[in-house]
């Protein structure tokens, strides 16, 4: 009965230690936001939806945005394309 008592503890002080830590790959972290998760699930035009479920998938912004137009909005998804990291200030949005 101790041993399992110990465990308890053990897992209950790993699991608060986990939570502490910063999530270091740049996604944003939803939660239960039913739009957001959508807007990253839905895969950018052009990549080949049949060949994507054999290849590593990695999130970030796809395709381009435009630099000259400030109003230009990119998109933050799952792919297996190549990605980049969002940048500050610029707008992103579901497809």
């Amino acid at each position: 009965m101790l041993g399992v008592i110990i465990l308890g503890v053990v897992m209950v002080v790993i699991a608060i230690g986990a939570g502490g830590r910063r999530f270091s790959s740049g996604m944003p972290i939803v939660g239960s936001c039913s739009a957001a998760i959508s807007a990253m699930c839905h895969a950018p035009d052009g990549e080949a939806r049949q060949d994507a479920i054999y290849m590593p998938l990695k999130w970030g912004v796809t395709g381009t945005v435009d630099d000259k137009n400030p109003s230009a909005v990119g998109h933050c998804a799952f792919s297996s394309l190549e990605v980049s990291q969002p940048e500050e200030g610029k707008l992103y949005a579901g497809l």
